[in-house]
């Protein structure tokens, strides 16, 4: 009789589902990424929020590095659905590449930031969407050194998993908006005076911008300091004739 539940115990147990059939958790993603990096030689684990589930998968997903390091890794599945994310690793930093006597030394990088999945166009960059990459060299122009003057920004073209992100992939950053109210802050003196304005024009942080005053009509143009913010400044040329704004 004991013999007869052994067998039906272990007909049983070899017809379950395995633990990633269902929707994977944050603990079992973890216990995966530590065989990994234990096979492969490296300490450390995956930074994964306990509140967040994966999809299912028909296999036990694969892990592999990031470019060939262990600063992070790569986990895909196949099958019911193909999907992939990518996992920053903590306490297991990348080793160090073998080099020769007789090797050049390659120059200090510099941080790049680097899109870490497919992302389309108007997703609204989260930290999970990014990573930092280190270059070998100068990053690309209009790239970006850290993530969080990112965040909150919305892309306006699909960029592909580790494309070098630039300014040309974001909608322009509006700090003033035309038709709006602005805060108009000019000096004179050493006392620093505030009125109301309007803008006549979008315009970035740091861009120049015409601004009316809504009383007299009196147009100037000033710089952008903050959101809704301007200040005219000694080397601006302020006041602008009406009948020819530009």
């Amino acid at each position: 009789m004991i013999k007869r539940g052994l067998a039906l115990f272990a007909c049983l147990a070899l017809l379950a589902p395995p633990a990633w059939a269902n929707r994977l958790q944050a603990e079992e993603i973890g216990q995966l990424v530590a065989a990994a990096l234990a096979a492969a030689g490296h300490g450390g684990h995956a930074l994964i929020s306990t509140n967040r589930s994966y999809p299912p998968c028909q296999h036990a997903p694969r892990v592999a590095p990031v470019g060939g390091s262990w600063h992070a890794v790569r986990l895909t599945c196949e099958a019911p659905q193909r999907w992939a994310r990518v996992l920053r690793i903590a306490d297991g930093p990348a080793p160090k590449a073998h080099r020769g006597a007789a090797g050049p030394r390659r120059p200090k990088g510099q941080p790049t930031v680097v899109v870490a999945e497919n992302l389309a166009r108007g997703t609204v960059l989260q930290a999970a969407h990014l990573r930092l990459l280190e270059q070998a060299s100068t990053p690309a122009a209009g790239g970006y050194p850290a993530l969080e003057p990112l965040l909150g920004r919305v892309l306006q073209a699909n960029l592909a998993q580790g494309t070098v992100l630039q300014a040309r992939h974001l909608q322009p950053n509006w700090q003033v908006r035309r038709g709006q109210p602005v805060l108009l802050e000019t000096r004179a003196g050493g006392i620093l005076i505030q009125t109301a304005a309007m803008a006549l024009a979008d315009a970035q942080l740091g861009a120049q911008v015409l601004v009316a005053n809504p009383s007299s009509g009196v147009q100037m143009r000033a710089v952008v300091t903050g959101p809704n913010k301007v200040a005219v400044r000694p080397n601006i040329s302020a006041r602008v004739d009406v009948s020819n704004p530009e």
